[in-house]
């Protein structure tokens, strides 16, 4: 790390190459004056918020915070290599793989508080256990939009379990519960992300291999998506792209879009301009439709435009708000009133958004409505979102309602 002296001799020589002086500048980028001078004379340390501006405005592509190393930014800058995920390989196991899968999760598991996990014994209680979880399904993935995570986890779990250990335990090589113990194994890791549980690995580990066991692409594809997401809220961009490429790599028609989507939200969040437009561009390119996985839908249902919703989630992480808050605005209200997760998910990005333009009133306002949100929900990647907006928050830590606001993060987060 060298010192904040170096920095701000940095950040003027920028400053004057761009044709900016010191006024301008600091009415651009909605500083003070006198604390952007400190700054460039080395008297002050600059916060991360203040690097982040200047190289948006600069258009340096992130030289000011990768040059002072400001602590939580490595992931941003992407290695040459990274090994993959220890996720499990989704064509190689067959069914080797499911009942060691089934027993950790069933013992670490929300919903069988040491209870034994019923297995449907023969085809003619396959057909019925197979009909009865396609009826439910949609209904559960309203519920889990609604209601507490782990309230869902522990309605979800039973099922992904009891399908899960039907088809290790089923004879026929084609078994007709491989499509619903898939799609309820993808819908217990989502609510596993969602509530930051420890089982997440393994829950996406027993998706790839029921995957694998379908021999389906977009089924193979969607577990690597679902892989790379929970490294984006980890910030782990380099993780990301890697599963991107993973999933891209296995893709059919089906899941192209969102592959497309993935590696957008990867390449914005390590900062790479031009990945980011090449992505955005493949989502432009590719019909928008949901992934089927037979009789069952995977992915939310609540995003009507999936590729605004993309374009200012990703606009955050590149350091231009106000395009953000353009596609963001959109986004929170085209929403249905009863897609409270993904509702809290998307205000929380807006209200960064707002912060980071100098509208606080504005970023409370929104930011309020994810905290409620994440308070219905019990959503661990809103809380994560809400963090971002508080960091941008306390440089008005003065403000009366600033300082409200941050209270009641703190008490969620």
């Amino acid at each position: 790390m060298v010192d904040s002296g170096t920095v701000g001799e940095t950040l003027r020589r920028l400053r004057i190459a761009s044709g900016h002086s010191l006024s301008a500048f600091a009415e651009i980028i909605r500083y003070d004056k006198g604390y952007l001078s400190k700054i460039e004379t080395g008297q002050r340390r600059p916060s991360l918020a203040v690097l982040q501006r200047a190289d948006a405005a600069l258009k340096t592509g992130g030289t000011l915070v990768a040059h002072i190393g400001h602590p939580g930014r490595a992931a941003r800058r992407l290695p040459k290599q990274r090994p993959p995920a220890d996720v499990a390989a989704p064509t190689s196991t067959g069914r080797a793989g499911l009942p060691e899968l089934v027993d950790r999760l069933a013992a670490r598991g929300t919903a069988r508080r040491g209870g034994s996990i019923e297995v449907a014994p023969d085809r003619a209680s396959h057909g019925r256990l197979a009909a009865t979880a396609q009826t439910l399904s949609q209904d559960l993935r309203a519920l889990c939009q609604q209601v507490n995570a782990t309230t869902c986890a522990g309605l979800v779990e039973p099922w992904a379990l009891t399908l899960a250990a039907s088809v290790a335990g089923c004879p026929d090589e084609t078994c007709e519960l491989l499509e619903p113990a898939f799609a309820y194994a993808d819908l217990a890791g989502w609510m596993a992300q969602e509530s930051s549980s420890e089982a997440v690995d393994d829950w996406i580990k027993l998706s790839a291999v029921l995957a694998g066991c379908l021999g389906s692409a977009d089924a193979v594809a969607h577990t690597w998506i679902r892989q790379a997401e929970t490294a984006l809220y980890r910030c782990d961009a380099a993780q990301v792209l890697s599963d991107a490429d993973s999933a891209r790599a296995a893709a059919g028609p089906g899941a192209g879009v969102l592959v497309s989507r993935i590696t957008a939200q990867g390449a914005a969040c390590a900062g790479d301009h031009d990945a980011y437009a090449v992505a955005i561009d493949q989502m432009r390119a590719t019909t928008d439709r949901p992934v089927v996985i037979g009789r069952f839908q995977l992915g939310s249902t609540s995003i009507t435009d999936l590729l605004g919703a993309t374009i200012g989630w990703c606009e955050v992480d590149l350091h231009r708000p106000d395009q953000a808050i353009q596609f963001l605005e959109k986004t929170v209200a085209t929403l249905a009133p009863a897609s409270v997760r993904m509702r809290g998910l998307f205000a929380a990005r807006l209200s960064t958004a707002y912060a980071r333009i100098g509208e606080r009133r504005q970023a409370v306002e929104v930011g309020r409505q994810a905290v409620a949100h994440a308070q219905r929900t019990g959503s661990g990647t809103t809380r994560v979102q809400l963090r971002a907006v508080s960091h941008e928050l306390r440089r008005w830590r003065r403000d009366s309602l600033v300082q409200q606001f941050l209270a009641e993060t703190a008490a969620l987060t």
